[in-house]
């Protein structure tokens, strides 16, 4: 019996949860699933039992938390994110039993929006309490007035809060709005007897209130409204701002045309208020203001698109991308009615220095860039550049107005505008990246003693000394860029104490250079050599203290010069007394080939001094000093080259004789004592190693010679074949018996009567081996 008792009791429980279940379903417009997996959790099934068995338990309500999930809970939430459903016991205590909890529950819902609550609230509960005739029984007309006042300013309050909510500008109602309904026909048929002074007034301070609505929005500047947000905005709140002004003037313009707002217009007219003219131009106002809105945002709509692929990407990527960017920009105030005023024309580039600033700044990397010294300066030096070809791009557009114009009728403001007034920022910005690039470069400069090697007696002592130099240099500089905890490329951030960490830097420097200076001066009078150290020697203190003895180096070339003019006089005199045969050269050449290799070994030991020399940073002959010796240095390389072409001139003329005369000999020659030899005379031989060895050293040979030469291999195979028969035909002539000699003798003159022809016939400018 008791087991009966207790079922039914908890199919009663189970009813009860199917009615909140029902209502709380189509309230909130959720599946049954929800409700499944809210009765599945123990501590929510609680929640509501407690409810229906406890009569002082005031209120249950359902909600979805922020994890989307249904909630029961006793209390509402402190920011709800949905729509709340209340079930509340309009007595207390009083039980639920399942018939009843219609009755003794008062049931509703709730929106998340605390102002759409109220403005519900007002409308449906207050004004019409306060306002109803019944309830103002007693009250004096003052009163009656009073009260109508401060309900349209509570409701005027509450529009206007609403609309700041929602960015949106909403011209509230009168209260009177539905006699104003009631009384428009027989306006409109002339019939004001139902229309008193204090409808009028209400209309005519309604539309006060409405242009005061409508002047905020329409006369606000959108320089004002960027800048009241951020002090360095992107184009993106342009865009917004604008595409924010339409939405609202599009639902102002639909508000403008509501059949009770009309009305009430149409009112003013007829009753000849002053205030219709105020009507009018709040009608006006919305009208022109949308005509801009709409023609700005529909050009300005691809370069929103082009700056958020600008924003997305690295500047090296973009660099490609600044001029249909700029471009952009021309065509949007060319072709906009609204948009090419200076103040628009210069907020928007503000902007986008603003976003090119950013994207420089992000691709560089401030807060890694002081890790790789060289990357960091490389990466400075190629967004500087990048920044250099927009403002070329940029002064391009700006002398080309007129293409962007092409195909419009109105006029247009011309960028007339002073560079200050929207590159201020940026360079600014660029000033602080070459400060950065200074330092970077100044720390590329003490990295390079790190491959710095110094010969000399005393060049273990001063590399040693260089590398504790850059120990140190390297230790004070982790410790300078660790205390630096602020963007360090923003032009805007921590002015002065950037400032102070730079001065710091520089003190630094000032002093490590100061003591690489006396090193380097050490080793330069050491070993004359410092030409590893780069451009560490164009260093303002070290260069200052180096400049006394740089010249050092100009002496070594000035007294190898000295050397070489010493030798050359000597070879020279040589010449011109005895010519080329009389010149000491390498046993290897030939005279002519020789002389002129001894003049490019002359030669080169100047040339590879001065060669060595251009490899310094350091402007070695910048000085009167180095002018004299350049000239002497060029002096000299000019007569080694003047010899040089006399000999060759000289040689010219004798090896073409030479080679005439050698060409029109025979073959072969016997002598008177009958042994045979290759008739190829010696001075052939010299031209063609002289030939050899001129184009091997790049001398200008004439295209004759040049044919001459290509015959070599021919000469040479043509020569083994004939000293190889010399030497036999000599060798059977040599050692050949008396009695040998009869034996072969008619085949040796059958060999003789074959090289007649090579002997007395066939020369050299003539023959064919199929002669041999």
């Amino acid at each position: 019996m008791g087991d009966e008792k207790e079922k039914e009791k908890k199919e009663k429980i189970d009813e009860r949860f199917e009615f909140f279940n029902n209502y709380v379903m189509k309230t909130l417009r959720l599946k049954n699933e929800r409700w499944v997996k809210l009765m599945g959790m123990p501590e929510s099934k609680e929640i509501i039992q407690v409810f229906l068995n406890n009569p002082h338990q005031p209120r249950l309500v359902f909600y979805l938390n922020i994890a989307s999930v249904l909630t029961p809970a006793f209390d509402f939430p402190a920011k709800p994110r949905s729509k709340i459903v209340y079930f509340m016991r309009r007595n207390i205590p009083s039980d639920l039993p399942l018939e009843e909890m219609d009755s003794k529950l008062m049931i509703g819902d709730i929106l998340p929006n605390v102002l759409e609550n109220l403005s519900v609230l007002c409308d449906d509960v207050i004004f019409p309490v306060v306002n109803n005739p019944v309830n103002q029984d007693g009250w004096t007309s003052v009163i009656v007035n009073d009260m109508k006042t401060e309900s349209q300013d509570l409701r005027n309050g509450i529009a206007q809060m609403k609309g700041i909510v929602i960015n949106r500008t909403i011209l509230p109602l009168p209260i009177c709005i539905d006699e104003v309904m009631d009384c428009a026909p027989q306006i409109a048929s002339g019939n004001l007897s139902n229309f008193n002074n204090l409808l009028k007034h209400s209309l005519e301070f309604m539309v006060v209130k409405w242009l005061d609505s409508v002047e905020d929005l329409v006369l606000v500047k959108a320089r004002e409204r960027i800048y009241a947000k951020e002090t360095h905005p992107k184009p993106d709140m342009l865009f917004a701002f604008w595409e924010t002004r339409l939405e609202n003037l599009e639902n102002l313009a639909d508000q403008l045309g509501d059949k009770r707002i009309k009305t009430i217009g149409f009112v003013l007219e007829k009753i000849n208020s002053v205030f219709e003219s105020t009507y009018r131009k709040i009608v006006e106002l919305v009208l022109q203001a949308l005509a801009e809105a709409r023609d700005i945002t529909k050009y300005l709509t691809p370069l929103h698109k082009m700056v958020d692929t600008f924003e997305a990407n690295r500047m090296d990527e973009n660099r490609a991308q600044l001029r249909p960017l700029l471009l952009t920009v021309g065509l949007v105030w060319g072709h906009s009615k609204y948009f090419h005023t200076l103040d628009n024309m210069t907020l928007l580039f503000e902007l986008l220095h603003n976003s090119l600033i950013e994207n420089v700044i992000a691709t560089i990397e401030p807060e890694s860039c002081f890790g790789d010294v060289d990357e960091a300066f490389k990466r400075i030096v190629i967004n500087i550049d990048h920044i250099t070809y927009y403002k070329k791009i940029y002064e391009q557009c700006r002398s080309g107005l007129k293409k962007f114009k092409i195909g419009t009728q109105f006029n247009s403001q011309d960028w007339t505008w002073h560079p200050k007034t929207i590159f201020d920022r940026l360079d600014r910005f660029v000033e602080r990246l070459n400060v950065m690039k200074n330092i970077f470069d100044t720390g590329r400069d003490f990295l390079k003693l790190e491959k710095i090697t110094v010969g000399g007696l005393k060049g273990r002592q001063i590399s040693a000394a260089l590398v504790k130099i850059l120990e140190e240099f390297n230790n004070k500089y982790r410790d300078w860029t660790n205390g630096m905890a602020y963007n360090v490329l923003d032009p805007d951030e921590s002015v002065e104490p950037f400032q102070k960490d730079v001065e710091k830097f520089h003190e630094l420097a000032e002093q490590l250079e100061r003591r690489i200076a006396f090193q380097f001066e050490l080793a330069l009078l050491d070993s004359h050599d410092l030409m590893l150290c780069g451009s560490l020697l164009l260093r303002p203190i070290i260069k200052q203290q180096l400049d006394p003895h740089m010249h050092i180096l100009v002496d070594d070339l000035a007294e190898e010069i000295h050397a070489v003019k010493k030798d050359f006089n000597v070879f020279e005199a040589i010449y011109k007394d005895l010519g080329v045969k009389g010149l000491p050269t390498d046993v290897c050449f030939p005279k002519v080939s020789g002389a002129i290799s001894w003049l490019h070994k002359l030669r080169h030991r100047i040339t590879w001094i001065r060669s060595d020399y251009e490899l310094y940073e350091y402007p070695l002959f910048d000085n009167e000093y180095g002018e004299q010796t350049l000239d002497i240095y060029n002096q000299m390389l000019n007569e080694i080259e003047t010899l040089k072409q006399a000999i060759l001139e000289e040689w010219y003329t004798q090896v073409r004789e030479q080679i005439a005369f050698g060409m029109q000999q025979t073959l072969l020659k016997k002598n008177n004592n009958g042994v045979l030899s290759v008739n190829f005379t010696q001075e052939l031989l010299d031209a063609l190693k002289d030939i050899k060895v001129l184009r091997i050293m790049d001398c200008e040979v004439p295209d004759e010679l040049v044919e001459f030469y290509e015959r070599d291999e021919e000469f040479w195979q043509a020569r083994l074949k004939l000293m190889r028969i010399a030497e036999w035909y000599n060798d059977i002539n040599a050692r050949s018996q008396p009695s040998e000699m009869n034996l072969i003798r008619a085949e040796l003159s059958a060999i003789e009567h074959y090289m007649e022809p090579l002997i007395n016939d066939i020369i050299w400018m003539s023959f064919d081996q199929r002669f041999i």
